[in-house]
Formats: C-alpha cells, structure tokens, sequence
C-alpha cells in the first residue's frame, strides 16, 4: 500500500465466510474481498461494500484511491467502518494491542 499525500492509502484484502454446506454435507468457505482504507498510523476501515472476485475489488480500488486524494475521510463516510489497526503499527501499539486483549478475555469470560 502507498501512502497518499494526505496519509492515507487503500488496499485489497479479503476474508473466509460461511458458505453452508455441501451436498455431501462438508461446511464450505468462500473467500469475500473488501478494501481497507489505512492511515500513516495503522488505523485501518473496512469497506461494507463487498466483493465477489479478486478482480472486481481490484478494479473498484482506482476509484477509492482518488477519493482519498480528493480530501475523501473515511472517519466521516457511512461507507466505512473502524477496525482493528494493523498488527505492530504504531495505532496497535498504542491502544489496539489493549483493545484486543480485553476482546479476548471477554471471549474467554475473563
């Protein structure tokens, strides 16, 4: 990912998500692409708009880039949502690594 002169940059990325069952009754997944938006400090927002191939994610990608460029804030757009930061960054250092500590002890019923 490229950082944009704004400190922003956008990226492809997917995810597994339940896709039922088989006729001979295996649990299938399907991969579902989505775009990350990341800043210079590793927060990062998912798009809710979703994707069926690689190639579609890719080709939607130029179009959130020059938005981002045309002053476009993925913190004031219903079109995005906050997510963990990116591992290591300084955002997950600074508060994500705490935040995903306490999520996993609300898991573990800590």
């Amino acid at each position: 990912m490229n950082s944009l002169s704004n400190g922003y940059g956008a990226e492809v990325s997917s995810r597994l998500v339940d896709g039922g069952f088989s006729e001979d009754g295996e649990q299938v997944y399907n991969e579902l692409f989505h775009l990350w938006v990341i800043n210079d400090i590793g927060d990062r927002w998912e798009s809710y708009r979703t994707f069926e191939t690689l190639a579609e994610a890719e080709a939607y990608l130029p179009r959130v880039t020059a938005a981002l460029e045309a002053g476009a804030d993925p913190r004031e757009s219903t079109k995005w949502f906050l997510t963990h930061p990116v591992y290591a960054s300084e955002a997950y250092v600074t508060y994500g690594e705490a935040e995903e500590v306490a999520w996993e002890a609300q898991m573990d019923g800590r």
